[in-house]
This record gives C-alpha cells, sequence and structure tokens, in this order.
C-alpha cells in the first residue's frame, strides 16, 4: 500500500495520514498531527530519524486520500 509513495519522506507522510485516519476518521493536514505521532510512525517504519514527512504539493494529499479511501473499500469488500 506504501508502495505508491516511492521516497521515504513520502512514505512517511501517507502512513502518518493513514494511521490518522484510522484513528480519528477524517484526514487531518500534516501540520495538525503532533511530532509524537509523527515520530512513533517513524520508528515502526523503521525509518532513520533524519526522514521527515514530505511537504506536500497541493495535490499530493488529494491524491494521497484518494489512494487510501480505494484500499480501504477493496478491504472491506474482501472481509465480506
Amino acid at each position: 500500500m506504501i508502495l505508491c509513495a516511492r521516497q521515504p519522506d513520502h512514505r512517511l507522510s501517507l502512513a502518518v495520514l493513514l494511521k490518522s485516519f484510522q484513528r480519528l476518521g477524517y484526514f487531518p493536514t500534516m501540520g495538525d498531527i503532533p511530532p509524537a505521532i509523527i515520530r512513533h510512525v517513524r520508528q515502526a517504519l523503521h525509518f532513520r530519524v533524519q526522514v521527515k514527512p514530505a511537504e506536500l504539493k497541493k495535490n499530493t494529499p488529494y491524491r494521497y486520500r484518494l489512494f487510501l479511501r480505494v484500499c480501504s473499500i477493496r478491504i472491506r469488500e474482501n472481509q465480506n
């Protein structure tokens, strides 16, 4: 799933958005996500401390959200 983002900083951003959505039920902006959450996800992905979330271009959050919604629909369909 995180393979659609090629660079570690984009993978981190996508994973943080995914985990935030799973917990909150909506997609927060990257600026609203506490640094502790980002650190936790970075450690879970075994990324170095130097990897920071990417500064996303204007349309990137939209593409990530669309990708995550499609994946969640497919997962639900496979569970039934």
